[in-house]
């Protein structure tokens, strides 16, 4: 265990002994069974104010930080349930409120900030879905991309391939910028042909002068194919 954990922890068990400590110092005028029911509350706050302050509240290993989207209505939730349930302790120790009206109010509290998490973890995983989309849309093109970069790679350590064929391949690999990203099935299945063709003509350049139609015929494919995936 780390000493930054080892001091957290420390902080966050000093807390709960002093909100135990001060009730059974401070609390005489309070029933037991209502004092009890007070520190329940008070060590359930105070657990809300130690998970803000000493742990991460957006998780950075994972791109779509989910939490960044939550954060906001945690906030609102937390915050309305904690004066809430304070309001009711300071009601119940001015009006004299009985415990088991004590305990119902606060048990209404704790479903309320229960269902505040419900709604706070379905707005979380409607960020991850969207981020989701959104990296699946990107994924073909970033693939087109990474096959190109490879074949352009090859193409340069290729001398007997024509200029003008060079010069194809190299508008090809600048055109591929342009492409929008899709999620729709016809584009995904133009970028897999793309990204075929590509790795076809890298073995055909281990031989250009015998391949040399082929050649000529496949980087027309790529341009069509390109084309039609700009489209989509």
């Amino acid at each position: 265990m780390g000493i930054k954990v080892f001091y957290k922890l420390l902080t966050i068990l000093l807390g709960y002994g002093l909100i135990i400590g001060g009730f059974l110092l401070f609390g005489s005028m309070l029933d037991d069974n209502i004092k009890l029911l007070d520190i329940v509350v008070s060590c359930v706050i105070f657990t809300q104010f130690a998970e803000f302050f000493f742990f991460p509240l957006i998780d950075t290993s994972k791109g779509a930080q989910k939490e960044v989207g939550m954060m906001g209505l945690h906030f609102v939730s937390v915050s309305i349930c904690i004066m809430a349930s304070i309001a009711i302790m300071l009601w119940g120790i001015y009006w004299h409120l009985s415990f088991t009206l004590q305990v119902i109010l606060q048990l209404g509290v704790l479903f309320l900030l229960l269902l505040g998490r419900v709604f706070t973890l379905q707005a979380g995983d409607k960020v991850e879905q969207v981020y989701e989309r959104e990296q699946n849309m990107m994924s073909g093109k970033l693939s087109m991309k990474e096959t190109m970069a490879d074949l352009m790679d090859t193409v340069s350590q290729t001398a007997d391939l024509s200029p003008e064929l060079k010069g194809r391949l190299g508008e090809l690999q600048d055109a591929i910028r342009f492409v929008s990203p899709s999620a729709s099935g016809d584009a995904a299945n133009l970028e897999s042909q793309f990204i075929r063709i590509a790795k076809n003509l890298e073995s055909m350049l281990r031989n250009p002068s015998l391949n040399a139609g082929q050649l000529q015929t496949e980087v027309s494919q790529m341009e069509r194919i390109l084309a039609r995936r700009k489209k989509k």
